[in-house]
């Protein structure tokens, strides 16, 4: 893993646990909305998970977020691992 992929995945990982980060993220539009769609669902999924949320919405969240992390990878050539 390349020092900014771990420097990704470190800010990712902050965020997904709930902490606050003020931080910009440099790519273009495409690259950018992925990440921060992928970083939400993440988080949503985390919660759903945490709170041991209905399995339907599990499943929901899951599969949102196969499929956002298969885009992100195909925008950004970063392999995903959250």
């Amino acid at each position: 893993m390349n020092i900014k992929s771990h420097a990704l995945h470190h800010i990712a990982a902050n965020y997904i646990a709930g902490k606050n980060l003020n931080i910009k993220i440099k790519g273009n539009k495409l690259q950018t909305e992925c990440f921060n769609s992928l970083l939400e669902v993440s988080k949503q999924l985390k919660i759903c998970l945490d709170n041991q949320s209905d399995i339907d919405k599990t499943q929901k969240l899951i599969e949102q977020k196969k499929e956002l992390t298969q885009n992100f990878q195909n925008l950004t050539g970063i392999t995903w691992y959250l």
